[in-house]
């Protein structure tokens, strides 16, 4: 999946297998994607389809005994390449991460604000009033109350939207370049979510930020999205410019998610579509197309036994089927 103009992240034949009692999952197989400075890349599926694993792995954070392979290229440097100091100079400075659960990403022990004056001293060389005066910008930043008593606070001390919002502001700490947000408005109610979805706008225009956004909800993704991978089983099965998918889905898995979500701007056909059946077994996958058994499309025999390959159909568009929807 190639863009256009320069890239600052580049993601070729990235694998991710996780060994377990049962068998060896292949939790991401075989994915190419890029993002470019200061662009917004929606990542989007049901879950247990990998959005969360690529993140890990960018990161370098899979579990222990987990094998990566493939290429992440981060400013022309390989990152699966890098040994563990090195990398952990460029986790929280350069590339940075906001956890799914804000509940649990934050130390309970610690004050906010000596959460927040880590990564400063330790990246930014700053002496400890210097990361406590930027701990204060921090949390105005993302629109905390009173930011200065709110430092010596800990975690439990705020809301679930709060604690996110704290989460999201050490993760912006040291101006990093890609920001990796794994379903930051989960849990939150619909008023908090258009307020961190707006942060997220601002950290893009005032900072330049790249972001990869992971969600199952596709309204998220499309208020905020550049481009969208939509994700299966491990693998991208399509990847578009947002609006041209939305407005034109080519996989039949795509098809089924949009329909199964309720659209304010188009007539009520009555109830809304559910895909019948399970993802498969990553244990084990299917030798073809991993959707296969829950297609209502199928109807080239390649489906059942040939692994279908992402191709460009359209100039931007991707799809990996070979019972492409048209209209």
């Amino acid at each position: 999946m190639s863009a256009n103009g320069s890239t600052l992240l580049e993601v070729s034949g990235l694998k991710v297998e996780l060994p377990t009692e049962s068998g060896t999952v292949h939790a991401v197989n075989d994915i190419h994607f890029d993002l470019r400075p200061g662009e917004v890349l929606g990542l989007v599926g049901e879950s247990g389809c990998g959005k969360s694993m690529t993140a890990l792995s960018l990161m370098r954070l899979i579990p222990e005994g987990g094998r990566v392979t493939g290429s992440i290229s981060f400013g022309g440097r390989d990152l699966l390449s890098l040994s563990q100091s090195a990398m952990r100079s460029i986790r929280g400075r350069d590339m940075a991460m906001v956890f799914q659960d804000p509940m649990s990403s934050l130390n309970p022990v610690m004050t906010v604000g000596q959460q927040l004056s880590e990564p400063l001293i330790h990246h930014l060389d700053m002496s400890r009033e210097q990361a406590r005066r930027r701990s204060i910008e921090l949390l105005d930043l993302v629109g905390i109350p009173d930011a200065r008593r709110r430092l010596d606070d800990h975690p439990f001390e705020f809301s679930g939207g709060m604690r996110q919002r704290v989460v999201i502001a050490m993760a912006i700490a040291c101006s990093p370049r890609v920001l990796i947000a794994d379903e930051p408005t989960t849990a939150l109610d619909v008023t908090i979510q258009a307020q961190i979805l707006e942060l997220l706008r601002d950290l893009r225009e005032q900072l330049g930020t790249a972001i990869i956004l992971i969600s199952h909800d596709l309204g998220v993704i499309a208020g905020i999205a550049d481009r969208v991978a939509v994700m299966y089983a491990g693998q991208i099965v399509e990847a578009s410019v947002a609006e041209e998918l939305f407005d034109n889905p080519r996989h039949p898995y795509t098809m089924g998610l949009l329909q199964s979500v309720s659209r304010f701007d188009r007539p009520r056909t009555g109830h809304l579509t559910t895909i019948d059946g399970q993802p498969p077994d990553l244990i084990d996958p299917p030798k073809g197309c991993p959707f296969w058994a829950r297609c209502s499309f199928r109807l080239d025999p390649r489906c059942e036994h040939e692994m279908p390959p992402l191709r460009e159909t359209t100039p931007g568009h991707f799809v990996a089927s070979f019972c492409e929807i048209t209209r």
